[in-house]
């Protein structure tokens, strides 16, 4: 398997389009050193659960709103 065409973590083509459409409020948290947080609130009809997601951190935007969609989807603890 090849590597990837898009790094998610550094380019996410449509990432602003992503947050309007399903939700997702991604921020850097006061209260944890000004870590990024996200968190996916869900829209009704959108493709992610409403109301599914705890905050999750990432080291950027785009890492922290991963974290916050796989959690949506899969619950905030994934099985390896």
């Amino acid at each position: 398997m090849g590597e990837p065409a898009v790094d998610y973590l550094a380019d996410w083509p449509g990432f602003d389009r992503l947050l309007e459409r399903e939700a997702i409020h991604v921020a850097p948290i006061p209260g944890k050193n000004w870590q990024w947080c996200a968190i996916v609130v869900g829209k009704p009809g959108g493709r992610l659960p409403e109301g599914r997601g705890p905050w999750l951190e990432g080291a950027t935007p785009r890492a922290a709103v991963g974290c916050a969609i796989v959690a949506a989807r899969y619950g905030a603890e994934v099985p390896d």
